[in-house]
């Protein structure tokens, strides 16, 4: 198949290499994605969605962490130098790795 928005007629459009009357209904897979770029993407979230989770903002997750740690600049800087402070997520499963990555770095001692 191929789908695409047709600037012209302003519609969606799909269109099919096997035979299908007009107007039949068309059923397409969107992919696994969370509810948030479903919503973004296609204008419509799925009830019980097994790829859906939780986006935790760098600034949620450094609330937690002491502004006193002094090397607390350094392990952001290291963070965002990798993009690490990005696309943070907790879904069905638990933290994503990204998440537990920023976690560890920012939960290292001075000696680590």
């Amino acid at each position: 198949v191929k789908a695409a928005f047709n600037e012209q007629k302003r519609s969606y459009e799909i269109w099919t290499n096997s035979q299908c009357r007009k107007h039949q209904e068309v059923l397409i897979c969107y992919g696994p994605h969370d509810n948030h770029r479903l919503l973004l993407e296609y204008g419509f979230v799925a009830m019980d969605n097994p790829h859906s989770s939780v986006y935790v903002s760098p600034d949620t997750l450094l609330k937690y962490f002491s502004p006193l740690d002094k090397q607390r600049k350094a392990k952001v800087s290291i963070l965002k130098d990798h993009d690490f402070l990005e696309n943070l997520t907790f879904g069905w499963e638990g933290p994503s790795w990204r998440l537990l990555t920023a976690l560890k770095v920012l939960s290292l001692g001075a000696e680590e």
